[in-house]
């Protein structure tokens, strides 16, 4: 398990496929539906797929086709992690893949504490 230099604050937010193409906020839920200290990169998966699994619970009966679950760093707004859920012809929540966290591509702290280690 690859662990972070240090642990990190992140809030995670939904948004729903909204007109051409965007991704909108979802009205029916908090603007920042969690907020999570980060200290190894399972960490950001384990947040992203749970809060997934809630979200599709809460989103219910809604008619809606997908939604993505974002979890950014809260200070600089950077994005580290995402994952999306789509509906099955049934009307069941599948997630759609995997999450996408920036461990995958080596990035273990938000680019602003690399910065700052640096100086």
């Amino acid at each position: 398990m690859v662990t972070h230099s240090d642990g990190y604050e992140v809030q995670t937010k939904v948004e729903i496929p909204g007109s051409n193409g965007t991704w909108d906020a979802c009205g029916s839920l908090p603007d920042v539906l969690g907020e999570d200290m980060i200290k190894s990169c399972g960490d950001l998966s384990r947040v992203l797929v749970t809060q997934g699994g809630v979200v599709a619970r809460l989103l219910g009966g809604k008619a809606l086709r997908g939604f993505r679950l974002l979890a950014r760093e809260p200070r600089t707004g950077a994005l580290v992690g995402s994952v999306e859920w789509v509906r099955q012809p049934g009307g069941l929540w599948v997630q759609h893949d995997e999450p996408v966290t920036g461990c995958a591509y080596g990035l273990h702290v938000p680019r602003r504490s690399r910065l700052e280690l640096v100086a």
